[in-house]
């Protein structure tokens, strides 16, 4: 509960020593500091940076080369697929880096 007043917090604690409730009195911070991230946080991002370049890659050459041994025309649709991925990874890559850097200014 919160007193608006004179900006502190009353908090209700249970004693294993005396049998009533202790009420504590706890002044608000006015000082915040920015809340570092985790590291695992930045992990995460590590983690989808690498998909977003890598599965649109190897699925473009993947079926690429599906696509070439049903029609027989090897090299040029899985060449196809593989530039078409890596122009979807590069515009996944900078939709990402700008996730990250929007995030990094909150």
């Amino acid at each position: 509960m919160e007193n608006a007043s004179n900006n502190t917090e009353k908090r209700y604690e249970v004693s294993l020593y005396e049998e009533s409730l202790v009420e504590k009195t706890f002044g608000k911070k006015k000082n915040k500091k920015k809340e570092s991230k985790s590291a695992l946080f930045y992990i995460g991002y590590v983690g989808q940076v690498g998909f977003v370049i890598a599965i649109p890659i190897a699925g473009g050459a993947l079926l690429g080369g599906y696509i070439d041994a049903k029609l027989g025309t090897y090299p040029k649709i899985t060449m196809t697929g593989l530039c078409i991925g890596l122009v979807i990874s590069v515009f996944n890559f900078v939709a990402v880096i700008q996730e990250i850097i929007a995030g990094s200014k909150n």
